[in-house]
């Protein structure tokens, strides 16, 4: 597969993450916990509410305090309904190809209820994955190699290369690896300390 597949992928998720902060009620509450691969919630307002001397909160600050939490709970409730409506945008935005492989992967089929963040996941290992190897020390090896061998020509841009360039560390950590951490280097670095 390669890394154009990557690309494209890296490129595609960053589109509809943008979209979906932009087009849905709330948007960027969903857009932070897909751009987060994680369910991060509605963050809880960080302003302070003074009391009264006995401990009551004043007329103002309680009708401030429950229009607050109101909102809140609207968020979440919407965040809620968004995460299905991501879902649905999402899958529908997979090939066909993508859809077969979906549904021959064992552990998105388990769940069945319709997570996007799943969706995301399977999508992004599945994409990921070297298909064309059979062993995955083999798959780890390509990617390896594909992020230390990759380097910027003059026809993109330093932004497009450092984007590019990201992109490669998460198809590492799909095998469970990750950049600097050889072993036999980290063991030559200690016996130096």
């Amino acid at each position: 597969m390669g890394g154009s597949n990557t690309d494209d992928y890296s490129t595609s998720t960053k589109e509809v993450d943008e979209y979906i902060g932009r087009k849905f009620d709330y948007g960027a509450d969903i857009q932070r916990s897909l751009e987060n691969e994680m369910k991060t919630g509605v963050p809880v307002p960080s302003r302070e509410i003074g009391t009264e001397a006995d401990g009551s909160l004043s007329g103002n600050q309680k009708f401030i305090w429950e229009k607050s939490m109101t909102e809140d709970v609207k968020r979440e409730t919407k965040l809620d309904k968004n995460f299905q409506k991501a879902y649905a945008l999402i899958f529908g935005q997979c090939t066909d190809h993508m859809h077969s492989k979906l549904e021959a992967n064992e552990d998105y089929q388990t769940t069945g209820n319709y997570d996007v963040l799943l969706l995301i996941a399977a999508t992004k290992g599945l994409t990921y994955k070297f298909d064309g190897h059979n062993h995955q020390s083999h798959a780890l090896h390509d990617a390896k190699q594909d992020f230390y061998c990759y380097y910027q020509t003059g026809k993109i841009t330093n932004r497009q290369y450092l984007e590019t360039y990201k992109n490669k560390v998460p198809v590492i950590e799909l095998y469970g690896e990750a950049i600097g951490t050889d072993p036999r280097l980290a063991k030559v670095e200690l016996t130096e300390i």
